[in-house]
């Protein structure tokens, strides 16, 4: 990352990203969001969802994130779709 950050206390430095996501991470996000009353989610925010999935941060964290970073890391998720 080229801007760390803090969120609640925690300095966050490195994002560890999973190597491959799965179909059913997809359908988590989605049932993620889902658990949370998001409906008609645009892309933006399923991207991060599926984010999320990927590197396990929630995504009240992210939200806090570089826009830089946090764009990296949306690339990088939505190539896997």
């Amino acid at each position: 990352m080229k801007h760390p950050f803090d969120h609640e206390g925690k300095k966050i430095e490195t994002v560890t990203f999973k190597e491959r996501l799965k179909g059913k991470d997809l359908l988590a996000s989605e049932a993620e969001m889902q658990a949370r009353n998001i409906v008609n989610p645009g892309d933006a925010t399923r991207t991060l969802y599926l984010v999320s999935r990927a590197t396990g941060l929630e995504p009240e964290v992210l939200e806090e994130m570089d826009l830089a970073d946090y764009l990296g890391l949306a690339e990088k998720a939505n190539g896997f779709l």
